[in-house]
Order: C-alpha cells, then sequence, then structure tokens
C-alpha cells in the first residue's frame, strides 16, 4: 500500500478499508479495481463487457478521482478506452458521479459506482454528457478491439485481465454483482444547454 499518507484523514481511513474489502473479496469476474500504487485518491478498474449485449467480450477500463472529501462528495468517472456507449477521456455523468452531487450517497462507493457503470452501460444514452449511442455492430467490434488495449498510466493490458469465460462465448449467464440502488437507474440526464434549446424549439 502507499507509503507517506495520514492514516489518520477521514478520507484515507476509508478508500484504504475500500480498497481491503474489495482485495479480501477475491477474484470477481464481473470487475477488476484498485488504487493507483502513488495516488490513493485515483483508482482505476475494468469491467467485463455485459453479457447478452453488443458489449459482451469486451473490456473496457476507467478511471476514478475520488476528492479530498471523499466519501462526504461523490468521485469523478471517466471511461479510459473506446466502447461505444460512453466517451473516452470526458466524465460521464451519472447520478452516483459528481455531476450530481445532490444525489450522492456517503454509503455508496468504489463498488457501487462499478455496479451502477456496468448497469447503464446496455442503456441508451439519450444526450448525457459523455453517452454514445453507437450501432450494435460498432459495439461489437470495438468490444474485440478493446482487448488489445493497454494502459499507459497503470499499464494494465486488457488482455490480461478478466479471463475469456462463458460470457464472452455467448452464453449468457447471471452477474454476480448486486443490482445497482433503484435511484441510480436512468439517472442520467441531458445536458442543461440541450434540455433549454429542445424546449424553446418546442415553444
Amino acid at each position: 500500500m502507499i507509503s507517506n499518507v495520514n492514516t489518520n484523514n477521514p478520507a484515507v481511513k476509508r478508500i484504504m478499508r475500500e480498497a481491503r474489502e474489495i482485495a479480501e473479496a477475491g477474484a470477481n469476474p464481473d470487475f477488476e479495481a484498485s488504487p493507483l500504487e502513488d495516488n490513493l485518491f485515483e483508482w482505476h478498474f475494468t469491467i467485463r463487457g455485459p453479457p447478452g449485449t453488443a458489449f459482451e467480450g469486451g473490456r473496457y477500463h476507467g478511471r476514478i478521482t475520488l476528492p479530498p472529501e471523499y466519501p462526504f462528495k461523490p468521485p469523478s468517472i471517466t471511461l479510459l478506452n473506446a466502447s461505444g456507449r460512453f466517451t473516452v477521456g470526458k466524465k460521464i455523468c451519472l447520478s452516483v458521479s459528481a455531476h450530481h452531487p445532490e444525489h450522492w450517497q456517503p454509503a455508496w462507493g468504489i463498488r457501487t459506482i462499478i455496479t451502477a457503470l456496468i448497469a447503464f452501460f446496455p442503456t441508451k444514452a439519450e444526450g448525457a454528457l459523455a453517452g454514445l449511442d453507437y450501432t450494435d455492430g460498432e459495439r461489437r467490434k470495438l468490444a474485440v478491439d478493446s482487448r488489445r488495449w493497454q494502459c499507459p498510466t497503470c499499464h494494465l493490458c486488457m488482455a490480461d485481465t478478466l479471463p475469456l469465460a462463458e460470457t464472452d462465448t455467448g452464453v449468457a449467464t447471471a452477474s454476480t454483482l448486486p443490482p445497482a440502488p433503484a435511484e441510480l437507474t436512468f439517472a442520467h440526464e441531458a445536458p442543461a444547454a440541450a434540455s433549454g434549446a429542445a424546449s424553446g424549439a418546442a415553444s
């Protein structure tokens, strides 16, 4: 674990506890997540493309940036490789993210964030910030390409994470993740400017 951190800091205590709990839970077929070796407040994660969707077989890597006030303020979430669902390198607009601090609950954590993100993959972007609505064909191609991608920051290669399983061969199996909290489902929204423009057009 990272040295030279203030272990009396409430945010550090919480982050270290979450890291320990995820590590002690053992391998998860749906995702991997851990903080960078030199920065507890920056986590990198990889999720498996949800089975039975155009993302099946994909490995999608992202960054969760935790604020100094965590868990009392929400994180920022960014996907780092192409999926056809979220714009690479742009902060994702979800109720579990920093775009909507009014929805954030301190009881949520890294696992909740990743569970919510996986649940949102098959949904329509509908104009949400950083959302994309690529065709299923484009997404399937990106899912294959994603397994050759390597993160330039943590250097993890997608070919070496979340080994191929039945969910990558067309046989859909039940996820081991609990469902995302109900208040997170479909909680993304279009940018205010776009909503205003739409209202003006309607009038």
